[in-house]
C-alpha cells in the first residue's frame, strides 16, 4: 500500500488486520533500524536515514527486508507505506506464489494536514510549511510514481465507516479476480 503521509494508510491497515491480514509496516521498520543505531527519530532524521540507505543499497533497500517479513507469515499481508514502484516490482519478482497488489490511499491535502497535526508521531509535522516540505521530499523518493502505478486507488475523504466499506469492497474485488 502506498500514499502520501496522512492519507489513511494506517486506517486501511487496521481494517485489513481485522480481516486477518498480517501487517508489515515499513515506517516501523525504518524507525526500528534507527533506534538500534541510536539515531533520534524525527521527520528530518528519518528522511536523511532513508536517503542514506537508498544511496548505499539502492531503491529496493527496504524491499529485501519486506520480502523476509512476508515469507515469515502465512496468508494475506498488507505492506504499509511502499515509497517507490521499484520496491513493488522487486516484491513481485521475489515473493513467489503471492499476488502482489499495489493499492494507493488518497485524501485531500487539508484532510491529510489535519490528521497529521492531530496524531502524535515523533516524525510528524508541526505546521503547514513542514507539511508541504514533507510532501515534496516524499515525491523526490518516488512516491508519485508508486501512486500513479497503483493497481487500485482508495479515496479516504469521508468518514471512517465509509473508508471501511471501501476497503472491504476492494478486498472482495481483489479476491474475486485472477490478477496478473
Amino acid at each position: 500500500m502506498t500514499g502520501r503521509p496522512g492519507s489513511g494508510k494506517s486506517s486501511v491497515s487496521s481494517v485489513l488486520k481485522k480481516e486477518g491480514f498480517m501487517e508489515v509496516n515499513v515506517g516501523d521498520m525504518v524507525r526500528g533500524m534507527m533506534k538500534k543505531r541510536g539515531i533520534k527519530i524525527n521527520t528530518d532524521s528519518i528522511r536523511e536515514f532513508s536517503i542514506s540507505l537508498k544511496k548505499r543499497e539502492g531503491s529496493i533497500m527496504l524491499a529485501k527486508d519486506i520480502k523476509d517479513e512476508l515469507k515469515k507469515g502465512r496468508g494475506n499481508a498488507i505492506v504499509d507505506s511502499i515509497r517507490n514502484i521499484e520496491e513493488v516490482n522487486y516484491l513481485r519478482e521475489k515473493v513467489k506464489n503471492a499476488r502482489i497488489v499495489l493499492v494507493a490511499v488518497t485524501a485531500p491535502s487539508k484532510k491529510r494536514y489535519s490528521r497529521m497535526i492531530s496524531r502524535s508521531r515523533p516524525d510528524d509535522i508541526r505546521n503547514y510549511e513542514e507539511f508541504k516540505s514533507r510532501d515534496r521530499k516524499e515525491e523526490r523518493m518516488g512516491l508519485e510514481r508508486a501512486i500513479s502505478n497503483a493497481d487500485f486507488i482508495i479515496s479516504n475523504s469521508a468518514s471512517q465507516s465509509s473508508l471501511k466499506a471501501s476497503v472491504l469492497k476492494l478486498l472482495a474485488i481483489i479476491e474475486s479476480k485472477e490478477m496478473v
